[in-house]
């Protein structure tokens, strides 16, 4: 939903990770409201700049550069995911981790009144085959340790409002392919829309009470893997050919691509396995939500109105 000036707490924002997938929503939302935005970027000529946005150029390696970008900032929101993981494990602690110290830092030392962040589900230093969610942890600590207030969120799958994803399943569904998931079927789908993750990072400037906090996000209508397959079949009148494997079965694959140092799949296969050793369930999203004034998408009755799409398609 837009925002306008009484959404947004007043004064200069910074936003890192800004020409990414919920960076760019979060930046167009600040300006589109009349915010005062800087958004931190590798290069000062992004391909898609919009009017009244002040970029500048950064990297969360260069501390000074992190120095610079937050002078004048009372109000940060770190956008930054886990790219790092996708393109070495060499590169996990110092962006994930380190960077993010960086920058929680730079903030703290010119006097920013807030940082929101985001990390991931599952973030836990006991996941330490894959460093990417130690790294994130140890970073979302030191936020939440820090000077400047900090408010984490750790949201499920990122999705946008297309359904292409979804749409791609029910391709598979209906050439007969099969869908391997590691872990069991009662275990919840936790999803949340990139425009509200984008709402709630930015909401977290105006509520004291989620300073120095951690949050899972997902969103209201979360399903079960059960529950998420059986939608298909009553929507589209074709079983979904779903195999559940057992999780310690990824854990070969997992070691072989980043041996291979293919670091994609090896990220892929990370979260499938952290996925399906997961055992916490759905965020009490509906508390979450009042707390941030941040009204959320039914995800349920939002794949029923895709898979309806799909199935109207066919005629």
């Amino acid at each position: 939903m837009p925002f306008t000036q009484q959404d947004i707490a007043q004064g200069n924002y910074l936003v890192t990770g800004a020409t990414g997938r919920t960076g760019r929503i979060v930046v167009e939302k600040l300006r589109d409201a009349g915010a005062n935005v800087r958004a931190l970027v590798h290069s000062t000529a992004p391909e898609h700049q919009l009017d009244g946005v002040e970029y500048v150029e950064g990297d969360y390696q260069d501390k000074e550069s992190l120095l610079a970008a937050t002078h004048g900032i009372d109000w940060v929101i770190a956008c930054v995911g886990a790219q790092s993981a996708t393109r070495g494990l060499h590169l996990i602690e110092a962006v994930e981790y380190q960077g993010t110290v960086n920058l929680t830092e730079a903030a703290s030392e010119n006097g920013a009144k807030h940082m929101s962040l985001i990390s991931v589900r599952g973030a836990d230093t006991r996941w330490d085959f894959y460093p990417v969610y130690p790294a994130k942890a140890r970073s979302d600590q030191r936020l939440i340790d820090a000077r400047v207030g900090g408010t984490v969120f750790r949201p499920g799958g990122m999705i946008d409002t297309s359904g292409d994803i979804v749409r791609r399943q029910a391709n598979t569904i209906k050439t007969g392919g099969t869908m391997n998931i590691y872990g069991t079927p009662n275990q919840p789908m936790v999803f949340i829309f990139l425009d509200e993750l984008a709402d709630y990072l930015i909401h977290s400037h105006l509520e004291r009470r989620a300073y120095n906090n951690i949050y899972e996000l997902g969103g209201p209508g979360n399903l079960t893997r059960e529950e998420y397959w059986a939608l298909f079949e009553e929507y589209l009148g074709i079983k979904a050919n779903v195999r559940y494997l057992p999780v310690d079965d990824v854990v070969p694959l997992r070691q072989a691509a980043i041996r291979e140092q293919n670091m994609p799949l090896a990220h892929q296969l990370s979260r499938e396995e952290i996925g399906g050793r997961n055992e916490s369930g759905h965020p009490p999203m509906n508390i979450y939500s009042r707390l941030f004034d941040v009204k959320q998408r039914d995800f349920r009755l939002w794949l029923i109105g895709i898979l309806k799409s799909v199935k109207a398609e066919e005629r």
